[in-house]
């Protein structure tokens, strides 16, 4: 099922919830029963997999969204959300034990604490990447076109204003999705306007273009966003 739903990592993923409650049934049956030995069992490599293609759809949230597949970002952040609340139950596991051996409490429970995995820091990450990715290939045209790299930054503020209109809503409101995204891409640009501005080939003419177009991005995150200057940093 799982393999189905990669052939098309722009499609709608029917069976990932699924998917995911299997490998979590197994993955629990595995702590419980086979904790002590030292063979990988193909559930780890189907869970590792299946991890894999989570980042993979994360690093493909834009495209997602643009291809009208939001129900596959529910699913997503469903999956993140399930985990997150393992870890917290495993933190709650470990502190029992340690209250236990320190004579505080009992422990009826035999199975082994189970790991953090960390989803929700995880997921971060990759958007954090996914946005480097598409900013380093800008970064390498710098010195050569810097203009020319100024104005292919127009993806900008379609992808945040794809965010706010359809990402927010099927986002828990503490990930605070579209302050995390407004200013991941900030960054970027103002590392790029950064490097632009130290580039060999800035002239008097490409100085001004430079200084209109900075104006008219802080009027755009204003007017199209609702994000004035003053939350913008650096």
């Amino acid at each position: 099922m799982m393999r189905d739903d990669m052939k098309n990592i722009h499609g709608p993923a029917p069976n990932l919830l699924l998917v995911h409650y299997q490998l979590y049934k197994l993955e629990n049956l595995r702590n419980t029963t086979m904790h002590m030995a030292k063979d990988e069992s193909l559930d780890v490599k189907v869970i590792e997999e299946f991890e894999e293609y989570l980042w993979e759809l994360s690093r493909n949230m834009i495209h997602l969204i643009k291809n009208k597949q939001g129900s596959v970002i529910v699913r997503l952040i469903k999956i993140i959300e399930s985990e997150e609340a393992a870890d917290a139950k495993g933190v709650s596991t470990k502190t029992e034990r340690r209250a236990s051996r320190q004579g505080l409490g009992s422990n009826k429970s035999d199975k082994p604490p189970r790991e953090a995995k960390s989803f929700r820091s995880k997921f971060f990450d990759v958007l954090h990447d996914e946005v480097s990715r598409k900013f380093n290939i800008l970064m390498e045209r710098v010195d050569k076109e810097p203009i020319e790299c100024l104005e292919a930054i127009d993806f900008v503020f379609p992808d945040l204003a794809l965010v706010y209109d359809d990402l927010v809503p099927r986002s828990p409101s503490n990930y605070k999705i579209f302050p995390f995204f407004v200013l991941e891409y900030h960054r970027h640009v103002y590392e790029l306007a950064n490097k632009i501005v130290s580039s060999p080939e800035l002239d008097g003419g490409r100085i001004l273009h430079l200084l209109r177009w900075v104006r008219e991005y802080y009027a755009s995150m204003n007017h199209q966003l609702g994000v004035t200057e003053e939350l913008l940093e650096p």
